[in-house]
């Protein structure tokens, strides 16, 4: 399994199982046999227009059919995809398309706007190809589904890349974690095993195709296992159990926003009429609660982008509070500034090294001195605070790094900044995260303006509105004469955050509901 390539694996499924069905949208479901051939369709007109293997692809596109069999296409060829969150626009669009190396992009028509603002920056992109037959001078996707259905007689080998899937970057810009096949496969199969599911269950995943939860762990998972999933548009509370019922569903997806979402709605006498026997993943705040209203486990585990899942619980005999025992195919340590080891119960940070060649990270993308500093030692830093306990218990305490997580995004704070800093009447500002109702984050975005500017709060959130992704846009704006710093400039948020949600601090939420 694990000396395959993903392509290697669709086609050992197609033949296995030509029949069976693999992947279920809202307008049509396709087996096996038909993701395999209209992949190769794909693959072999990606070929004609001159992309090669190793060649970067990037990919703008939402929850659809498109998505998925352009990714096996790309990746029969052994070029690299690179998926792009569909809320990027701007600098950052520009910045991934560009730092990617990507060569195309297949892109939605609904983001193609987005796109064209940036494309005269992107040098680097010669095809561009859109996902439907209207009107425009671009490649239409429905010409790569013309191409030859002939297999592809391409060598990809399980070491080379799969994927260059972006971080939030935490820290600075956003980074390229590369992913091999291997790494994938890998990932995949762990997933499989924490929530024990086997070729007879059934995914459910509202959650975004550019994300490594919906796309590794879900289209990869169900691939590794033989399996059939669902994928929807996008999450939604109303909609929620009665998809899991139509496509009777066994586990499904879910992020930590939802959980509490889905506990608010009110009691009916169908909450526990349907297949669903787990979820992956919530809070353990709230995992009794939920398994006792709706008969379905949650399943929680720690791991990141650029490793895999680094700690988990056997299916079923969850520890409260805890993200489980280190995973057999990794070494975990928790160490202090100097990585040295930190004794049991003992703060510190979770690095991690592989047992498996090629089942890490290979670095980031065109970083290299971010790749050094992060894997140095022959370890990779996670930059999560953590613990062990003594009978080998993980538990994860914080993030190093200073990064924000809402809605299932993890969000930059470096990213915010550097975009609202953009605006001509601001001189600085930081960004940071105050408690959500929803058990996460909200942005709040501390600014102080130039002198003699009277920039307004109301003004701020609408240009926000207008330079970033929607999950980004600050709830929470405050003007500060000066933000504090240490002695060598750097700002102190630890006070920023310490004032938190204070009297002079302006919520969105209000000024919309007052033009209500």
């Amino acid at each position: 399994m694990f000396e395959k390539s993903v392509g290697e694996l669709l086609q050992l499924r197609a033949q296995e199982s030509p029949d069976k069905t693999f992947l279920n949208f809202a307008d049509q479901r396709f087996s096996y046999k038909e993701v395999d051939e209209l992949s190769n369709r794909i693959a072999n007109s990606l070929l004609d227009l001159g992309i090669k293997k190793g060649d970067k692809i990037a990919m703008l596109l939402g929850n659809g059919k498109e998505f998925v069999l352009s990714a096996f296409g790309i990746l029969k060829i052994g070029a690299v995809e690179v998926p792009i969150n569909t809320a990027h626009k701007k600098q950052l669009l520009q910045y991934q398309l560009d730092q990617s190396d990507s060569v195309a992009i297949i892109v939605g028509t609904e983001y193609l706007d987005v796109v064209e603002e940036v494309l005269h920056e992107c040098p680097k992109i010669k095809h561009v190809i859109v996902n439907n037959d209207s009107d425009h001078s671009y490649i239409k996707f429905s010409q790569l589904l013309a191409g030859l259905s002939a297999p592809i007689e391409i060598d990809v080998h399980y070491t080379d890349i799969q994927s260059i899937m972006y971080t939030s970057g935490t820290t600075g810009p956003s980074k390229g974690v590369v992913v091999t096949h291997r790494h994938c496969i890998l990932i995949a199969t762990d997933w499989l095993k924490i929530n024990n599911f086997s070729a007879n269950d059934k995914l459910y995943t509202p959650l975004p195709l550019f994300h490594t939860i919906a796309h590794q762990l879900g289209i990869m998972s169900v691939l590794v296992a033989g399996a059939e999933i669902a994928v929807v548009e996008k999450f939604s509370v109303t909609n929620f159990w009665n998809d899991i019922r139509k496509y009777e569903s066994t586990v499904a997806h879910v992020i930590f926003a939802m959980i509490p979402i889905l506990l608010n709605q009110k009691d009916t006498p169908d909450d526990k009429n349907h297949n669903l026997r787990s979820v992956y993943i919530g809070p353990s705040a709230l995992s009794d609660a939920f398994e006792e209203r709706f008969g379905a486990k949650v399943v929680e585990v720690y791991g990141a982008t650029e490793t895999a899942f680094l700690t988990s619980c056997e299916y079923g005999e969850f520890k409260a509070g805890s993200c489980g025992k280190a995973n057999d195919n990794y070494e975990i340590k928790i160490v202090d500034d100097f990585d040295e080891e930190v004794p049991v119960n003992t703060v510190g940070e979770i690095i991690v090294r592989s047992k498996q060649p090629y089942s890490l990270a290979q670095g980031y993308y065109n970083m290299y001195k971010e790749t050094v500093e992060s894997f140095r030692n022959l370890w990779f830093h996670t930059g999560d605070f953590g613990y062990k306990d003594e009978s080998g218990y993980y538990y994860f305490v914080d993030r190093k790094k200073d990064a924000i997580r809402r809605k299932g995004e993890n969000i930059s704070s470096f990213e915010v900044e550097k975009i609202i800093n953009a605006h001509p009447s601001v001189l600085e500002t930081a960004a940071i995260a105050v408690p959500s109702e929803l058990n996460e984050d909200e942005v709040k975005i501390c600014v102080v303006l130039q002198k003699g500017e009277n920039l307004t709060a109301q003004e701020l959130f609408k240009y926000a509105e207008d330079h970033m992704a929607k999950f980004m846009v600050p709830r929470y704006i405050e003007f500060y004469e000066s933000i504090p710093k240490t002695s060598n400039g750097k700002v102190q948020k630890v006070y920023l955050r310490e004032q938190g949600i204070n009297e002079n601090t302006i919520d969105k939420c209000l000024i919309n509901a007052q033009k209500v």
